[in-house]
């Protein structure tokens, strides 16, 4: 059967039918609002609640560009460490996670894990792995982490809306969602794969914020309370949380000083500090800090203050006499200040108040990291920010930011000066330290969302307004002629509604420009993961270079268990999870002297980088290089600041030995020691063969854009043992021992000769030895004296110029001279000072500090001191040798022993042997020690 075409007649064209016109109305209605039945109000509730469901998803799918464009993986360098810390808290429980003490970062002194970290991400990405898998999601914990950051971004959006709502109106908290949720200098913390503490940290300021303004705003008690929970919340995730203690007690000031206190502000700030405080001393990594540190002494002292205006708000309405009161009122402000000032100044010069920390310092003096701790300041993070970056991260908004400003001062209230407080201060730090954008992100979208959302609702009022007028007019004109003149409407109402147009149209195309700009910085800048690094080749395709993981792949497969690896602290994290493999230090940046030993190493000459690292019982080197690839971000370009850092330990390190006329150069007209040095063969070892680039001569650095100056290295103590595919990691083996150099695990009956001066004090003898020992306090100290000191020059040992020798020397001392195997508390203090941070605590807390070496001993037999006190050691001839030096030392003084003795020069380092615990227990210690002395004397 033929199907006919209808055409058309006359050229004419074809008109719906009725029933086509009825069928699209009832569509329409039925999808309309107005079908719903719904009031004014709802309407509008149905209406918010849709566009903050979508700002949520769209906070949420806007940060998985890396995901989608790589793989699911975890970004920058200290997100390793806490998916680390994660994986072991889900794995092992909470009990094992507080009392954790990892072996494997900053050999051999190690880290207590559970006492030096703030626990709040990894509690919050085990709770909501636990909670999926008891719904029976088959999921990793990896992905959890990896996403951690971006669910977390969607929870700020609400707390954001909520927050605009409280200081101003609905439609400034729904911008601020919308804004927050793009704003790139919100997204480079929190993309999926940022697992690290600022992903969570925001969310957590802003909700103590906004809780706290709703209770100064209600001065309910139940608000001030959740602040306080939030605050705690805060308190566990960052160590940002200092900014929250500080900006509030500074904005209950300025109130207080403009005339606003009120019991609401009372109630709130009172509830906020001591259940906050109470609250967040039990994060062990805090502790009693909002008592006893400088930077937290500012909230206690507005809270004092609080109960003085509350005392005298009660004294001047009892008394009822205006002069009596004001006389009353000098004679107690000037004790007040009297009495704080003397307590400041006992508690300060006492030591019970500790200062404030170098970062504190920083953000007060740009300059003072520089000067005085160069490792605060070798983090790209602490630098300056420039004014680009400002352009690059906010867009439009640093041009809304001054207009909500004014917006805000036009219409003052105890909300908006909270607001202006915090858009102001935050935006000095971020100046100061380009890491606190982040801190000034949520400050800026809602101090701008109060400028498009009032700008936006007085050009709509003004269109309605002028709207009405015109239809009032127009009415009364057709009524008559007489009414006709007198209603005439204004001539400039036309310029004046369309000037209102075109702004709306203006600040909409500003707004969705800035959504382009969002995106793109975000699918450009902020989702490629450090890791794994992406570029652009000559044809334009996109080249991914994997040599991180292609690298801890690598020692992870190819290297002892127990092997140690020696890199710079920016990679310690990285080899520690993904290499398995022990690091002499990582990003926890805690111990500045070990941290000064790496970076003199690597700035040294082969030949005493080798005895440094000797000492510190490594087996592999890794260096991070660029010159292949262009990669900028390598150790040549860092490697000043290990200069600066190992010279502020080690004045032997100074910078202008590496320098040419102040210049930092890597080419012919480098300095020789920076041609020589240990990172500079590493870096460049057959490079000189390579031919990186088209037109350029072998050995072309393309990262820093010229040709190597010394081309023929020669390694002597390290060998290659691996090079990735582009050349970005390279590691070294240490060489062993050559067989000219002795072996202390040989024993040798005589000694070696030795021509170098130092060993002159050999030819003392031991009546001269036993005479200073006779000195001792103890029969058992004098004889132990005698023993060791017979072994320091039979079996040569290193020298004391290391600090860290030093620390653990005297640890493994006091623990035998003492008489009781116990850890002396009043040696705590030389130990805190000298760099070990964590010994005092051991004993404090009572936490595994080291392995304890009786592990079979009951618990009723054992003293507390005695069982959680660091074992001490099985006195072989090593660290008897290496304990004899540092007592005679300390003896018979520094001119006994000379004090640059080369380092390591043993099969086994020093410290290694010093960490060797036996597992005898400690009276059969004790036994070993009386007849090895009795031995000894009686050979005499």
């Amino acid at each position: 059967m033929a199907v006919t075409k209808t055409e058309p007649i006359n050229g004419s064209t074809n008109k719906p039918s009725s029933s086509t016109v009825l069928l699209k109305s009832d569509l329409m209605s039925t999808l309309s609002l107005k079908s719903l039945k719904l009031k004014t109000k709802q309407q509008e509730l149905l209406i918010r609640v849709s566009i903050l469901c979508l700002v949520y998803v769209l906070a949420f799918i806007t940060r998985l560009f890396s995901v989608l464009r790589y793989e699911s993986m975890i970004h920058e360098f200290d997100p390793y460490f806490n998916y680390r810390t994660t994986l072991f808290l889900t794995e092992k429980g909470f009990y094992e996670f507080w009392n954790w003490f990892d072996s494997e970062s900053w050999y051999p002194l190690g880290r207590i894990i559970g006492g030096t970290l703030y626990p709040g991400l990894m509690v919050t990405a085990a709770i909501m792995y636990w909670g999926l898998r008891f719904l029976r999601f088959a999921v990793h914990i990896r992905e959890v982490c990896v996403l951690t950051a971006p669910f977390f971004a969607s929870n700020t959006t609400l707390v954001a809306y909520f927050f605009g709502k409280e200081i101003w109106d609905t439609g400034a908290g729904l911008v601020a969602a919308v804004l927050i949720a793009i704003c790139p200098g919100y997204i480079s913390r929190s993309v999926a794969g940022s697992y690290d503490n600022e992903g969570v940290a925001i969310f957590a300021l802003l909700l103590t914020f906004y809780l706290f303004v709703k209770a100064v705003n209600t001065g309910s008690l139940a608000w001030g309370l959740a602040s306080a929970f939030g605050y705690f919340y805060m308190v566990s995730a960052w160590g940002g949380y200092v900014f929250i203690i500080n900006l509030i007690p500074l904005y209950v000031l300025v109130l207080l000083i403009t005339g606003r206190y009120s019991m609401r502000l009372y109630v709130a700030y009172n509830s906020m500090y001591v259940l906050g405080m109470l609250l967040a001393m039990q994060i062990r990594f805090v502790g009693f800090q909002h008592v006893q540190s400088g930077e937290h002494m500012a909230a206690m002292g507005v809270f004092f203050l609080m109960q003085g205006f509350y005392f005298l708000g009660w004294v001047k309405h009892l008394l009822g006499d205006k002069k009596k009161f004001e006389a009353l009122l000098r004679i107690i402000v000037t004790c007040a200040v009297g009495v704080g000032a003397i307590a400041l100044g006992v508690g300060t010069a006492s030591g019970y108040i500790s200062p404030w920390t170098g970062r504190f310092y920083s953000l007060l003096d740009p300059t003072y990291a520089k000067d005085h701790i160069p490792i605060i300041a070798s983090v790209s993070e602490h630098q300056p920010t420039a004014w680009s970056s400002f352009m690059f991260d906010f867009h439009i908004l640093l041009f809304l930011f001054p207009a909500g400003l004014y917006f805000c001062f036009k219409r003052l209230s105890d909300a908006t000066i909270f607001i202006v407080m915090y858009g102001l201060t935050s935006m000095y730090f971020a100046g100061v330290m380009v890491r606190l954008i982040l801190v000034a992100t949520p400050a800026v979208c809602l101090i701008s969302a109060i400028a498009v959302s009032a700008t936006i609702k007085n050009l709509t009022t003004l269109l309605r307004t002028k709207s009405k007028v015109s239809q009032t007019g127009s009415t009364k004109g057709t009524s008559g002629g007489k009414g006709s003149s007198k209603s005439l409407p204004d001539q400039s109402q036309p310029f004046q509604r369309n000037g209102a147009i075109a702004l709306l149209f203006g600040a909409f195309y500003l707004l969705s420009r800035y959504a382009i700009h969002c995106t793109w910085v975000t699918s450009e800048a902020y989702s490629s993961p450090s890791i794994v690094l992406a570029a652009r080749g000559a044809h334009g395709n996109r080249v991914i270079f994997d040599d991180y993981r292609e690298a801890y792949y690598w020692l992870r497969q190819n290297t002892p268990s127990d092997a140690k690896v020696m890199s710079w602290w920016d990679y310690g994290y990285q080899i520690t999870a993904m290499g398995n493999r022990t690091v002499i230090v990582d990003n926890n940046t805690w111990n500045n002297t070990h941290i000064a030993t790496v970076g003199r190493a690597m700035s040294s000459y082969e030949d005493e980088a080798y005895e440094i690292m000797r000492s510190l019982d490594v087996n592999y080197v890794l260096v991070v290089f660029g010159g292949v690839t262009g990669y900028s971000s390598d150790d040549i370009n860092k490697f000043l600041w290990m200069v600066r850092i190992g010279g502020g330990v080690f004045p032997v390190i100074k910078e202008p030995d590496y320098l040419v006329n102040g210049e930092y150069r890597v080419d012919k007209g480098a300095a020789p020691k920076m041609l020589n040095c240990l990172m500079y063969k590493l870096s460049y070892y057959r490079f000189g063969e390579l031919v990186t680039e088209y037109g350029k001569p072998p050995g072309y650095d393309r990262a820093r854009g010229v040709e190597i100056g010394n081309k023929d290295i020669k390694l002597e103590h390290l060998e290659e043992a691996f090079t990735t595919s582009n050349w970005i990691v390279r590691i070294y083996k240490i060489n062993p021992l050559r067989s000219s150099t002795r072996d202390v695990s040989s024993h040798p009956t005589q000694p070696p000769s030795h021509s170098n001066t130092c060993f002159q004090h050999r030819k003392l003898k031991l009546d001269h030895i036993q005479q200073s020992c006779n000195n001792s306090t103890s029969t058992t100290e004098g004889a132990f004296c005698i023993m060791i000191s017979k072994h320091v020059f039979d079996y040569f040992p290193v020298g004391i110029s290391s600090s860290l020798s030093s620390i653990f020397l005297k640890v493994v001392l006091y623990l035998s001279v003492e008489g009781h195997w116990t850890w002396r508390r009043r040696e705590e203090g030389s130990l805190l000072k000298m760099g070990n941070k964590y010994y005092g605590e051991c004993h404090e807390k009572s936490i595994h500090c080291l392995k304890p070496a009786n592990k079979e001993a009951s618990l009723e037999r054992e003293t507390d001191n005695e069982r959680w006190a660091p074992p001490p050691q099985t006195w072989d001839l090593t660290s008897s040798a290496w304990a004899g030096l540092y007592f005679r030392s300390l003896l018979m003084g520094s001119d006994s022993i000379c004090l640059t003795l080369q380092l390591g020069n043993r099969g086994m380092g020093p410290l290694s042997s010093l960490l060797k615990w036996n597992e005898v227990d400690l009276p059969s210690r004790e036994e070993k020690l009386r007849n090895d002395s009795r031995q000894l004397l009686s050979a005499q």
